[in-house]
């Protein structure tokens, strides 16, 4: 390829990535347990396909900035083989998990019904109460959702309770530091045995993460983007 035709070709695909980057409307809060999403939309990849795109939805930590789909994945690999649009959100402030989680359910739904996307291929990735929000959303509605990566998050009750079985069919990968101080291992280990009793196919990594960022752990892991894009619901 000349000099002049790649200078091109990487013209158009920053062009592409500027151009397909959305601002998503937030709803005004109102009450004390009233909810505002910080949001972003973007599409990754080189072209648009004339069929349905996949969802990924990022879910943010509120205590932390809105996390970039570049923290965790290589985004030069996904806009060459898994096209996506990446819906990105996290709570301004700190606001009840079921409020929020109400909310992230809402604005998946109004991309879908606006947007080309895949409802066989939506996907959940959440960290810290990121993650909290994923179990809550795949017990509410776990039909809606090809598959989800919840990195240290707490999920209170699943084991001995029986709600394994409302999830035992949603392909999750848990990751989960065995020093965190904000969830116990020993918890998480339980809801693992929990959905394992169940059937479920869930997958556990377990680290020591000394490092500050917090999604180091799930972009060392390189089979994760591959995994995440071959789940569909049928």
């Amino acid at each position: 390829m000349s000099p002049c035709r790649a200078s091109l070709v990487l013209f158009l695909l920053v062009l592409e990535a500027a151009c397909c980057r959305i601002a998503v409307a937030q709803d005004p809060a109102v009450g004390a347990d009233s909810v505002t999403l910080r949001q972003r939309l973007s599409f990754l990849g080189v072209s648009r396909s004339p069929a349905p795109v996949p969802l990924l939805v990022l879910i943010g930590d509120h205590a932390y900035p809105l996390p970039t789909v570049g923290e965790i994945f290589d985004v030069r690999r996904m806009r060459a083989y898994h096209p996506v649009y990446v819906l990105t959100v996290q709570a301004e402030g700190a606001r009840p998990n079921a409020a929020v989680a109400d909310e992230v359910h809402s604005a998946i739904a109004r991309l879908r019904a606006s947007r080309d996307v895949d409802p066989r291929r939506v996907y959940l990735v959440g960290e810290a109460r990121g993650a909290d929000l994923v179990w809550r959303l795949l017990e509410s509605s776990p039909d809606d959702y090809a598959a989800a990566v919840a990195a240290n998050g707490r999920v209170v009750g699943l084991a001995g309770s029986g709600r394994a079985d409302r999830i035992a069919g949603v392909p999750i990968w848990v990751f989960q530091d065995a020093e965190s101080d904000r969830v116990p291992v020993e918890a998480v280990r339980a809801t693992v045995g929990a959905l394992w009793a169940v059937g479920s196919t869930v997958r556990y990594t377990e680290y020591r993460d000394q490092e500050p960022d917090r999604w180091a752990a799930l972009r060392r892991e390189d089979r994760l983007l591959a995994w995440l894009f071959m789940q569909s619901r049928d």
